[in-house]
């Protein structure tokens, strides 16, 4: 009994299955072919990942922030490895170009419960500004670029 309910559940799906592609094949073709054209035919992502140092030593804390002209901003929080990897709003896929960079780390400061959170650069401030850090990369497109951020002396 079994058996014979094995079969004429193989024969429905194949009635079915021949009927339905018959009526959709257009549709399915149609609809692999937007897949395509939106994923970009293969296209390879453009991804920053790398390091933050200070003396050769990984930097465990803190965030970056890349920022170039006419380039959307990049973010990236850096783990306690010092490893860090870029996004553009929520994508890991990046906008290729040259990009200053910055620096920071911040410490939460005691509040009240009903008052908003405060907090406290404790990075030096040559760093916090892509301006004066000293601090660039750049993206090229198409592939993962990994960069070593070394970390200067803040004086200088």
């Amino acid at each position: 009994m079994l058996n014979d309910l094995v079969v004429a559940s193989r024969e429905l799906f194949s009635v079915l299955r021949s009927r339905v592609f018959l009526k959709c094949q257009f549709s399915w073709l149609t609809l692999m072919l937007m897949l395509a054209l939106v994923a970009g035919c293969g296209g390879r992502s453009t991804r920053l990942t790398g390091v933050v140092t200070k003396n050769g030593e990984p930097v465990s804390e803190g965030s970056l922030e890349f920022s170039g002209s006419g380039l959307p901003m990049l973010y990236a929080d850096i783990k306690s490895d010092g490893s860090f990897a870029a996004k553009q709003g929520m994508s890991e896929n990046v906008t290729p170009g040259s990009y200053r960079v910055s620096w920071q780390v911040f410490e939460a400061l005691p509040t009240a419960p009903d008052q908003p959170p405060l907090q406290k650069l404790v990075s030096p401030k040559k760093f916090s500004d892509p301006a004066t850090s000293g601090l660039s990369v750049n993206v090229e497109p198409n592939q993962t670029n990994h960069h070593v951020i070394e970390l200067g002396d803040p004086e200088r």
